[in-house]
């Protein structure tokens, strides 16, 4: 970036209503290609995805993308997908997720607030915030889904995630459970080892 600048903002006027369309019913199905004039066939490619609280929550307001540089990255440093082997609704025993312990960078850690309880993130600051689903996309066979979570402030009032609406769990790779049916006594609990990169979306 140019003058010492970490960042850039922009919007894109789509006229073709069809593309349109497309764009708000399968967002993950389309990215975007930053140019420049040493990279003229791309110098940054980025996936789109749709927020689950749009920018401009005013109706008749600007989208307020300023907001968004306040937004954190912090990716898997190491991390489990913990499952538990419980007994089904149609008998036998399978596993199912029981939490999640990981530390990303920045030494924020996650973990679930109880076992099969809401995923949560503390970063040292002690800002924290805890997440609800809303939107889950597949990444391939062998990966835990994408998902798009809406966060809740739990910790400090300030700090490093004290400001975030929003989370998405992107580039994800392994975590997921052992397939079939499993033994209580014999396996009571698998770890999985995962990745992926967290973005914390703030407002």
């Amino acid at each position: 970036m140019p003058d010492g600048r970490s960042s850039a903002t922009g919007t894109v006027k789509v006229t073709d209503r069809k593309l349109f369309d497309a764009l708000k019913s399968g967002p993950d199905g389309f990215y975007f290609n930053l140019h420049t004039g040493e990279f003229p066939g791309g110098a940054v490619r980025g996936q789109v995805h749709r927020l689950s609280e749009p920018l401009d929550r005013k109706p008749g307001t600007k989208a307020d993308m300023k907001a968004t540089l306040k937004s954190v990255q912090a990716s898997v440093v190491e991390g489990r997908q913990i499952y538990a082997c419980t007994r089904q609704d149609g008998g036998g025993f399978a596993f199912t997720q029981e939490g999640v312990s990981a530390t990303l960078g920045g030494d924020i850690a996650h973990s679930f607030v109880r076992p099969g309880g809401d995923p949560q993130w503390i970063a040292p600051d002690r800002s924290a915030v805890t997440g609800k689903v809303v939107t889950k996309t597949p990444n391939g066979d062998g990966n835990i889904p994408e998902l798009g979570l809406r966060a809740t402030p739990s910790g400090a009032r300030t700090g490093v995630l004290a400001s975030t609406t929003e989370i998405l769990r992107l580039n994800t790779r392994g975590g997921v459970a052992l397939a079939g049916p499993c033994d209580p006594q014999r396996q009571p609990k698998a770890a999985v080892p995962y990745r992926a990169d967290y973005v914390f979306i703030a407002r």
